[in-house]
C-alpha cells in the first residue's frame, strides 16, 4: 500500500502526468497484495478522468477481474467481464463463472465468444486495449496450460496468418512470453526475425544499422558469432518496442571505452540513443563509464561534455513526466 500512496501523491497531488506503465504496475501490485477492491477503485478513477480509457492493458484487466473473483467479489468481477468483452448475452455467463469455480476456463469461454462475434473483429471502444489479438493470446496460453498444445498452435497459426506476422505492439511481449514459456523458442524467434524483415524501417534507422555493422566488423573486429549474439537481443528489443534503446548496446559501448582510439564510436552510439524520446534509453551507468574512460585518457573536455549530456538526458526524462 505504500507504493499506492506514493502513486496517489505523485499523480494526483503533484503536477506529473499519469503514466500508463505505473497504472498497470500499481493495479497488479494491489491485486497481488489482496487489495482488489482498491485496484477496482483506481480503475474507476482512471476511466472517469481520462478520455482515451487506455491506461490499463488487457492483461491488467484480466488480473484485476481474477483477483476480484478469487476474493469473492463475484458481482464486481462479472460486471467487469461483461464490459470488457461486450458479451451479447451477459446473463448466461453468471452461471459459467459461479458454477464452474474455474476462472480460467470461464475467461477462455468469454475469449472465444469475443473472437467469434462481430465485435471481436474490432476494438472495444470502451476498452481499446482489449483487442482480438490480445484476447487470442490469452486463449493460446489457456490451451497450453491445459496440455492442449495442438489446439494452442492451431490458434497461433491462424493469428499469424490473419495478421501476416504483424502483431500489434501491446500483444508482442505477452505472445513471446507464452511461446518461450511452453517451449516454442523456434516459433518465437521466427516471429521476431520475420518482423525484422517485413517491417518498414525509416531511412535513418537503416543507415544507422549499416553504420553500426561496419563499426562492429571493421573497427571493433567483432567475430560473426559475437555480432549474432549482439543482434538477437537487439532484434528482440526492436520487435517488442520498435524504438531505439541503447540497453543492448551497453556491452559494445563498454568495449569502445577500453581503447582510446574507439572512444569516438562510444560517443556516436550514445548520441544515437539520445535522439529519441524514450526515457528508458537513458542509463546513468553508461554515461559514468564513458566519463571514466575520458578521464583516464586525459580528455577532460570530452568528460565534461559527457557529464553535461548525462544531466540534460535526465532533465529531459523529468520534463517528459511533468505536465506541460
Amino acid at each position: 500500500m505504500d507504493a499506492y500512496h506514493l502513486f496517489h501523491y505523485f499523480f494526483n497531488q503533484s503536477n506529473i502526468s499519469l503514466s500508463v506503465d505505473c497504472c498497470n504496475h500499481i493495479v497488479k501490485a494491489l491485486c497481488d497484495d489482496g487489495h482488489a477492491h482498491v485496484a477496482l477503485q483506481l480503475h474507476h478513477h482512471i476511466r472517469g478522468g481520462y478520455d482515451d480509457h487506455a491506461l490499463l492493458d488487457y492483461q491488467t484487466y484480466r488480473i484485476l477481474t481474477k483477483a476480484l473473483y478469487l476474493s469473492g467479489k463475484y458481482d464486481e468481477a462479472l460486471d467487469l467481464v461483461k464490459d470488457i468483452f461486450l458479451l451479447k448475452n451477459p446473463d448466461e455467463y453468471d452461471s459459467e463463472f459461479l458454477d464452474q469455480k474455474d476462472f480460467d476456463k470461464a475467461w477462455a469461454l468469454c475469449c472465444e465468444e469475443f473472437i467469434s462475434s462481430k465485435d471481436g473483429n474490432n476494438n472495444n471502444v470502451g476498452y481499446p486495449t482489449v483487442t482480438k489479438t490480445a484476447v487470442t493470446v490469452s486463449l493460446i496460453e489457456y490451451h497450453f496450460s491445459k496440455g492442449k498444445e495442438d489446439k494452442a498452435m492451431e490458434i497461433y497459426t491462424c493469428l499469424v496468418a490473419e495478421t501476416s506476422g504483424k502483431i500489434e505492439d501491446a500483444s508482442k511481449r505477452p505472445l513471446l512470453d507464452v511461446l518461450f514459456k511452453y517451449g516454442k523458442e523456434t516459433e518465437a524467434w521466427s516471429l521476431v526475425e520475420n518482423h525484422h524483415l517485413i517491417e518498414d524501417r525509416p531511412l535513418h534507422i537503416m543507415k544507422q544499422n549499416l553504420t553500426m555493422h561496419e563499426l562492429f566488423c571493421c573497427d571493433l573486429r567483432m567475430t560473426k558469432e559475437s555480432i549474432e549474439r549482439f543482434e538477437k537481443p537487439r532484434q528482440m528489443q526492436d520487435f517488442v518496442t520498435f524504438k531505439f534503446n541503447h540497453a543492448p548496446y551497453s556491452n559494445v559501448i563498454a568495449k569502445c571505452c577500453e581503447d582510446e582510439n574507439t572512444l569516438p564510436h562510444a560517443k556516436w552510439i550514445l548520441a544515437e540513443s539520445l535522439n529519441v524520446c524514450d526515457p528508458s534509453a537513458y542509463k546513468l551507468s553508461t554515461f559514468e563509464e564513458m566519463i571514466n574512460a575520458y578521464l583516464k585518457a586525459g580528455r577532460l573536455d570530452d568528460a565534461l561534455e559527457t557529464a553535461n549530456m548525462m544531466v540534460d538526458a535526465n532533465l529531459r526524462l523529468v520534463s517528459i513526466l511533468m505536465k506541460s
